[in-house]
């Protein structure tokens, strides 16, 4: 069997590019994933998803730092604006139910 297991880097061909853990063919573990539009993800994996705590940034500067669930925001986290404003708050499946502070 041709399985990528342990640490290594995937290059597509739209050049998104994931350096990292993998399991089964799957990125699983810690790993850092780019976008093609410089969009990235620092995190944990399970099974190709976001899952366990990350940051995700966007390319004007936002950022989301904290808990994910099957590729998705969800429970604790802090988010901080383009401006550099930071709010902690809950999410579930990727929507924002409620600021903490």
């Amino acid at each position: 069997m041709n399985e990528i297991e342990g640490e290594g880097v995937y290059l597509w061909n739209d050049d998104k590019k994931y350096v990292g853990q993998w399991k089964q063919n799957k990125m699983h573990g810690n790993g850092h994933l780019t976008y093609p539009d410089g969009k990235q993800y620092i995190g944990d994996f399970r099974e190709d998803k976001r899952n366990g705590h990350g940051k995700f940034i966007w390319v004007d500067g936002r950022e989301y730092d904290g808990e994910w669930e099957n590729g998705k925001q969800n429970g604790e986290g802090y988010y901080t604006t383009r401006t550099g404003n930071r709010k902690k708050g809950i999410w579930q499946q990727g929507q924002r139910l409620k600021w903490l502070e």
